[in-house]
């Protein structure tokens, strides 16, 4: 019985964070006819844009059918377009419009609001001296539940959003993670 309650409390924690994300997208992106899941998918081509739309579905963790329906709603809105790949006419690549690009600029401020990214800074500060903790244990559990491939893509995006262009910081970050596996 004593197992189940680590279960118990580990499942529900997890729940906990993803239904305040959840509810946080939903709502932010309520105003702009949007979804959750469509806002996301505006954050990962804000990031890097001109992806394909099954890179849309591994970086979104989303099933493929998922993701094309995401980007085609967001191509009738006018906040992306598409179009195939000059190399390979199979791979449709997806681009952010520039309208699509001023919609997220005027949600990013909401978003950096979200209850989940409060609590996490909040985490932060009163663990004073270790303030990376959270994060590493969450990229901790990312790899082991989405795998190495997508950690290693997202410690690669978040030192572009930091502006790294060193090579050693992203290896330092992942390094950092790695060390005890």
């Amino acid at each position: 019985m004593h197992r189940w309650a680590d279960v118990h409390l580990t499942f529900n924690l997890i729940r906990s964070l993803s239904k305040a994300l959840d509810d946080d997208l939903r709502r932010i992106a309520r105003p702009y006819h949007l979804t959750g899941s469509q806002l996301h998918l505006l954050s990962l081509l804000y990031q890097e844009d001109g992806v394909s739309i099954s890179t849309i579905a591994q970086r979104g963790l989303w099933h493929i059918s998922s993701a094309f329906h995401n980007v085609a709603k967001l191509e009738q809105l006018g906040l992306v377009t598409t179009r195939s790949n000059q190399e390979d006419e199979r791979i449709t690549e997806v681009h952010l419009t520039e309208e699509g690009r001023r919609l997220f600029d005027a949600v990013s401020g909401e978003i950096e609001q979200s209850r989940v990214i409060q609590a996490i800074q909040k985490l932060q500060e009163h663990m004073g001296g270790q303030q990376e903790l959270p994060v590493q244990i969450g990229l901790f559990l990312c790899e082991a539940l989405s795998g190495r491939d997508f950690t290693q893509w997202l410690l690669r995006s978040t030192a572009q959003w930091k502006q790294t262009d060193n090579p050693e910081d992203v290896e330092k970050m992942t390094d950092t993670v790695y060390a005890n596996h």
